[in-house]
């Protein structure tokens, strides 16, 4: 019975490796990513401005029970690309959101110097 089912898995393995195998082969050199623009960052009425390149993930990152937002970023300084995560605390509500100004607060995530704290928020 166990070299049965074993044969069947073999079998089942095969298939699910070819079919991805031939899914991942129709890919074109000249295929062309198309994003769509959906919008800004808001905070209240302006604009949050965290960078180019930026992605964006809402977390409850202070434990405070509101969501914060996170987002990471290229940074080019002094001839090197970094890449930073900024936080944004939300000194509001989760129905409607206040961050506060990241200028300082950020995490930064790629270089020889990885900080794990953020300024003003608790250590636990």
């Amino acid at each position: 019975m166990k070299s049965k089912k074993r044969a069947f898995d073999n079998v089942r393995l095969f298939f699910v490796l070819s079919f991805l195998i031939v899914f991942a082969s129709t890919a074109h050199a000249d295929y062309q990513t198309m994003l769509s623009f959906s919008g800004y960052i808001q905070n209240g009425t302006g604009n949050l401005d965290s960078g180019d390149y930026s992605a964006p993930v809402v977390f409850d990152w202070d434990d405070d029970g509101k969501k914060d937002l996170l987002a990471g970023t290229r940074i080019w300084a002094d001839n090197t690309s970094n890449g930073y995560v900024s936080f944004y605390q939300n000194i509001g509500e989760d129905n409607s959101p206040s961050f506060s100004n990241s200028d300082s607060n950020y995490i930064q995530a790629c270089s020889n110097t990885c900080l794990a704290g953020v300024p003003g928020a608790d250590p636990g």
